[in-house]
């Protein structure tokens, strides 16, 4: 079955024209709330993608600083439930309109701290789980554990070393927290991703 759905989308890509773009997205350029995230989730969709209960984040509102600048994206937590969140964030190239057929996952900033109704607090150890459901069917999990020891507090770095090549959508979910899951917001900022874009 996975041999004809990779045949499929083989014959798909030489009769659409495939090609490829890598991209930074540092989440700068989006309009985020100062005070409170919730009122501020990405637009989507954005960068060729959609993020799905994703919300961007100005450091004003977190002791965790964005590595590239001045917004970092985070999901779960207080955050969440204010904005009405009810499934995994996810990352995804399926939405009406995409001209995005998969993309790569290639690497990405990450960390979790304790949430508020309106901040977050002290970071928080946590492992996150990646989980890349591919075109082909089949999905992949990659774990990463963020480092709150870390002075001064920043985001970890993780390389998914093409485990989440060629995925569709990518779900990331709080797989171990130091505190009650729900109360744990997590953050991305600079991720890397390979588009697959039709013409």
């Amino acid at each position: 079955m996975r041999i004809l759905a990779t045949l499929s989308l083989f014959l798909g890509c030489v009769l659409a024209k495939i090609t490829s773009k890598s991209i930074l997205i540092t989440y700068d350029d989006i309009d985020a709330n100062p005070l409170v995230s919730a009122t501020s989730p990405v637009p989507n969709p954005y960068k060729g993608l959609d993020f799905l209960d994703w919300r961007a984040r100005a450091n004003g509102v977190s002791i965790l600083k964005s590595q590239s600048g001045n917004n970092t994206i985070s999901a779960g937590g207080t955050g969440g439930i204010l904005s009405g969140s009810t499934t995994p964030p996810n990352i995804t190239s399926q939405y009406d309109g995409s001209n995005v057929v998969f993309y790569d996952l290639v690497s990405t900033y990450f960390g979790c701290a304790v949430s508020t109704a309106v901040s977050t607090g002290a970071p928080q150890p946590c492992t996150l789980q990646f989980q890349g459901f591919k075109i082909d069917g089949s999905n992949t999990t990659v774990l990463a554990t963020f480092d709150a020891n870390a002075k001064p507090p920043k985001l970890s770095f993780v390389d998914f070393k093409k485990k989440l090549n060629g995925v569709k959508s990518v779900t990331v979910t709080v797989a171990a927290s130091s505190t009650v899951p729900l109360t744990t917001v997590e953050f991305l900022d600079t991720t890397k991703v390979v588009e697959y874009v039709k013409s």
